[in-house]
């Protein structure tokens, strides 16, 4: 899965935990953390920060959407993330 370029979504938070034990840079991982998980919110929240950070999930990140926005942390990650 690593060389295939994929993007994991996912409402499990251990897959941050995972990375950061890891250390590994692929693959990202995109963690929802909606209140309201319908699929039309999930899409609606997906879509902006997909298309501003598509360059960052290509080379290795986080990327943690809540209701209010979110957040991209780059991997490998650090102790300081």
């Amino acid at each position: 899965m690593m060389n295939e370029g994929r993007i994991i979504i996912t409402f499990d938070l251990d897959f941050a935990a995972l990375m950061a034990i890891s250390n590994a840079k692929m693959p990202s991982v995109i963690i929802l953390r909606l209140k309201n998980q319908k699929p039309d919110n999930q899409i609606l929240k997906l879509s902006l920060p997909i298309e501003e950070t598509g360059l960052y999930l290509i080379d290795g990140a986080i990327i943690s959407i809540d209701e209010a926005g979110y957040r991209v942390r780059h991997l490998p990650l650090r102790k300081s993330d």
